[in-house]
């Protein structure tokens, strides 16, 4: 049987009949990938299926890295950029909400 071609990560490249979504991503990540998810043609593929799944032609694989962080946005709950630095600082809950009001 002849060659494959999957794309990965936006980029084609051709593999071997019988190549697994586990081949693919520790020669994406390295030999112990970790704070990944894997999507196959856009479905999420847990970790523990990865040996299992075998690449078909024309596959889409997408490696997402996890990154600590945020939005790039303050915390809901950081104190407001002026407040003093001794003060405490609580979580404004609005009395208007139905879960909060009594």
């Amino acid at each position: 049987m002849s060659e494959l071609t999957v794309t990965v990560g936006g980029q084609q490249r051709t593999v071997p009949p019988g190549t697994t979504l586990h081949d693919v991503v520790t020669d994406v990540a390295g030999a112990q990938p970790r704070h990944l998810a894997v999507a196959l043609n856009g479905e999420v593929v847990p970790r523990s299926a990865w040996p299992a799944r075998t690449l078909a032609d024309g596959d889409r694989v997408e490696v997402v890295t996890a990154i600590q962080g945020g939005a790039g946005g303050p915390h809901p709950h950081a104190p407001p950029p002026d407040a003093r630095p001794d003060a405490p600082h609580l979580a404004a809950r609005p009395a208007a909400h139905p879960r909060w009001s009594s």
